[in-house]
């Protein structure tokens, strides 16, 4: 028996599976909510649920995390400072859009030659001014894809010298790119503290539970890597929570052609699969105004799931998401008091005269969330070097002392407890900004409790908060429930046919702008490529969901792949969704934990490439190879270029966690043909890529 432990610490729940390799079975399975002040509290959780009869027996361990997504979007992470060797400042302060920042002389041009020395009294003077501001240090140098050698002094001089950690570019990215690449350095940096942490305290957990097996982290394409890989490049594991969910679909399936949904608390994924694989993005991982050179899948992310908060728009339409909120149930249920307030609802809000300037149904509860450390009402500390919380204002103060005394409450009930009459007026945005509290609302996962469709923390108070809404808007409550669930249908097909006419139409661009309202009680509050453009696509799918086929005109639409969706509220949504867009449904056994099951199941991959380049003066030189390289003969270069890119392949697959390791080679030329009578061939450039893989290592 060979077995592999799956987690996945995502940004709602944290889901775990005991998994069989010789039966490709799911022996057990758990999930619990994730506590982001802890990552390990969730996975503890989590791993309780699941029935390990010999830890022993448990070969090997896949972790995939939002934490490194998280930490970037939310802009933390070590206090990081950036050596930029040979950079232009003007194009610097321009383009590039992270910092601190030090530039200092040196560099090489595209050639791989030499554009300045490098002083190695300027970078010693520079790191002692860096390292009393900075706890590590990223160098990106210019022409560094080319030839890195300044980056290796500059890092070597560090380590001799400085008791400080350092990462080089050359370590991270071959892109051609500067700023893209400085941005990836930087971003990995900061990163390192952060994700030694978790990989710390994970361990520390197994150890608890007398689990002694290798980890593996999930890289952003899928693949795999070892802790010891990953501890120096934390930022491969940007997005590998939503990857690891459409590589686990896809184990589940076997599906070859599809659009793969993943479905979470807080986002919904979509993916392309063709012939069994899914599509890289050719621009690399983005988190908000971050590019980096990470490669990852070209997934479409949508602030829509099952904890998406449902409101109602200044102009009174409905609308859902993108904010995720704490389902009003799961809130009721960890505290009782919000429970009781629900009871007395209309009573309580007929006490106050700005009652309607707020939603039908919000409440608040005390929060700590990662990076924030709160003891006692009024002391207050950052971790992991994020920025200080600004002193907080008296109300404020007794606002946060009530909601940890009563664990969770209303504006109104906050209003009274603080002696204020406007329960509309209270900060609580800014203290939730500051991460200080967190939002209570209503969800689609307590809608689908209402409804009794869905039985987890109780349907009493989601009745209430139903009815509540449904009043705001003149419906009763029956019509209340399904007006939503149809809404939030609604939404998912624009996406997902988004998604597909972008694959099949060549749009004019994306549009910053609201979307088209097209009657109906629903307002939108969502971006899309083509739907967005087309007013009459959104409404003909708008009649394909309609179930009313009484009306003058009707729509019949048809998707020629299969949807296969994972996720744990997919069985709620996607069957009548797949019967009105006439497409087949997969939803596999363990679409649940499909994530889980994505990381445990992949293999180390990676690809090693370098070019081959004729320069002006007719001699070949290869780029992506840190040493210097010249050549007469273009045999001679592809030689060297293909035993390079070979060894270092095999090397970097066996430090990311391979057992064994196979390599496949690619060469793509790319040529000019000139001449009007007679034509020339004209060599421009050969890439060569070594492609490794293999299958982690397990416990010996």
């Amino acid at each position: 028996m060979r077995l592999g432990l799956g987690i996945d610490a995502g940004g709602t729940y944290t889901d775990t599976v005991l998994f069989d390799f010789i039966s490709k079975s799911v022996l057990s399975k758990g999930k619990a909510l994730t506590t982001r002040d802890d990552y390990t509290k969730g996975i503890n959780n989590s791993l309780s649920q699941l029935t390990i009869e010999d830890p022993q027996l448990v070969d090997i361990v896949g972790l995939s995390t939002t934490l490194a997504t998280n930490s970037l979007v939310e802009g933390k992470g070590a206090r990081a400072g950036l050596v930029l060797i040979g950079y232009d400042p003007d194009l610097v302060e321009r383009f590039l859009e992270v910092g601190p920042y030090w530039i200092v002389a040196g560099g090489h041009d595209m050639r791989g030659q030499e554009r300045a020395p490098l002083d190695d009294e300027q970078v010693r003077q520079t790191i002692k001014t860096m390292s009393r501001e900075c706890d590590v240090i990223a160098i990106s140098q210019m022409g560094g894809a080319v030839n890195p050698e300044h980056e290796r002094r500059v890092q070597e001089l560090i380590e001799r010298e400085f008791s400080i950690p350092a990462i080089s570019g050359h370590e991270i990215s071959t892109d051609m790119d500067s700023m893209k690449r400085a941005t990836t350095v930087f971003w990995n940096a900061k990163l390192i503290p952060v994700i030694l942490e978790l990989i710390d305290a994970v361990k520390a957990v197994f150890r608890e539970r007398g689990i002694d097996a290798p980890l593996m982290l999930v890289r952003s394409d899928g693949t795999m890597m070892g802790e010891e890989l990953a501890r120096r490049r934390p930022i491969e594991t940007l997005m590998s929570g939503p990857v690891a969910s459409i590589y686990g679909a896809l184990y589940l399936t076997g599906a070859k052609d599809a659009l793969v949904i993943d479905m979470g608390g807080t986002t919904t994924d979509m993916g392309l699969v063709k012939d069994g694989r899914p599509r890289l993005s050719p621009k690399g991982a983005k988190i908000g105004v971050y590019r980096t050179t990470v490669r990852t899948l070209d997934l479409h992310t949508i602030g829509l799931g099952g904890d998406s908060e449902i409101s109602i728009a200044q102009n009174g339409r409905l609308a859902i998401g993108p904010r995720r909120v704490v389902p009003i149930s799961l809130a009721a249920h960890q505290y009782p008091n919000i429970a009781q307030e629900m009871r007395d609802w209309a009573t309580i809000q007929d006490k106050y005269v700005d009652a309607r300037l707020l939603p039908p149904v919000e409440f608040y509860t005390p929060f700590a969330k990662e990076g924030v450390q709160v003891r006692g009402s009024t002391r207050i500390e950052r971790l992991h070097g994020s920025s200080p919380i600004p002193p907080l204002t008296a109300r404020e103060e007794a606002i946060l002392a009530a909601l940890e005394s009563l664990g969770g409450a209303s504006r109104y009930k906050l209003a009274a407890i603080v002696d204020y009459p406007y329960p509309s007026l209270l900060p609580l945005d800014h203290l939730e900004d500051l991460g200080l509290v967190q939002r209570v609302g209503l969800t689609p996962t307590d809608v689908l409790q209402a409804l009794g469709r869905l039985e987890s923390w109780g349907g009493d108070v989601s009745k209430q908060a139903l009815q509540a809404f449904g009043e705001r808007v003149q419906e009763k409550y029956g019509p209340m429930g399904e007006v939503i669930l149809d809404g939030f249908r609604g939404q998912l097909a624009d996406e997902m046919l988004s998604v597909l006419l972008t694959e099949s139409m060549v749009a004019p661009g994306r549009q910053n702008r609201q979307w088209a309202q097209n009657g109906g009680p629903w307002g939108r509050n969502q971006e899309a490529a083509i739907m967005d453009l087309c007013p009459i696509c959104r409404y003909l799918v708008g009649l394909t969901l309609d179930k009313d086929r009484s009306k003058t005109v009707s729509c019949s639409m048809q998707i020629g792949i299969p949807l296969v969706a994972v996720g744990a509220p997919v069985k709620a949504y996607f069957p009548s969704l797949a019967e009105n867009l006439q497409t087949d449904l997969i939803i596999p056994a363990h679409a649940d934990v499909a994530n889980a099951i994505g990381a445990i199941v992949g293999s180390v991959s990676l690809a090693v490439e370098v070019v081959v380049a004729i320069t002006g003066d007719e001699r070949y030189i290869i780029r992506g190879m840190p040493e210097n390289n010249s050549f007469d003969e273009l045999g001679d270069a592809l030689d060297v270029a293909t035993d390079y890119v070979i060894r270092v392949a095999k090397e970097r697959a066996m430090a990311a966690g391979a057992e064994t390791v196979q390599i496949e080679i690619e060469e793509e030329q790319l040529v000019s043909e000139v001449g009007q009578e007679t034509l020339q061939t004209i060599f421009l450039e050969t890439k060569i890529t070594a492609r490794a893989s293999g299958q982690p290592k397990t416990r010996d």
